[in-house]
């Protein structure tokens, strides 16, 4: 099973400067969650949206209150901390080695 974690921004569009940045968590069995998945998520959530466009994962709610969903950014847990500790450790060598900007 695999974590993933996404940002998505919401606007509020009948208000003016009304967005704000929410996180949420899904569980796949490994793969990337598809955009239904999101869907699914959102309207567990409360939200109840449709795709606006698919592709790009952004969601919508008409009505007397319109609202848009974006998803901004998805990411694995488990290659989060991958590439932190990879990070650190090339950051390692590179304070020791003057030749590679160190």
């Amino acid at each position: 099973m695999a974590e993933w974690r996404f940002l998505f921004l919401i606007d509020h569009l009948k208000v003016t400067g009304e967005e704000r940045n929410l996180k949420g968590t899904l569980y796949t069995d490994g793969r990337p969650p598809t955009p239904d998945d999101i869907l699914k998520f959102l309207r567990s959530s409360g939200f109840d949206v449709d795709f606006s466009d698919r592709e790009h994962m952004v969601f919508f709610r008409g009505g007397d209150d319109p609202l848009e969903i974006r998803v901004v950014k998805i990411g694995n847990e488990e290659r989060e901390h991958d590439d932190a500790a990879l990070m650190a450790i090339l950051e390692q060598f590179r304070k020791r080695d003057p030749a590679i900007g160190g």
